[in-house]
């Protein structure tokens, strides 16, 4: 069961930010790597892309992902 747990907020992003908001795949990737805070990925995605703009969306959502998780980890320990 834990195992099949950590893509569901991934694929949910996805469903979401593709079908509901329409957003452009490069910049959405970019987005979710840094919900993630997942530096190796963007630079991949910038090779790939070949353009900087992925980097404008992972840098505002991997702020607010550090915050989250130092705020979460906070509050499940005590």
């Amino acid at each position: 069961m834990n195992i099949s747990l950590p893509p569901y907020p991934n694929v949910l992003g996805i469903i979401f930010g593709r079908l509901i908001l329409k957003l452009d795949y490069v910049l959405f990737l970019g987005a979710l790597t840094g919900m993630e805070t997942i530096t190796p990925s963007l630079q991949v995605l910038k090779n790939e892309a070949e353009i900087a703009p992925p980097a404008l969306r992972y840098t505002v959502t991997y702020a607010l992902g550090n915050f989250i998780l130092t705020l979460l980890g906070t509050l499940v320990i005590h």
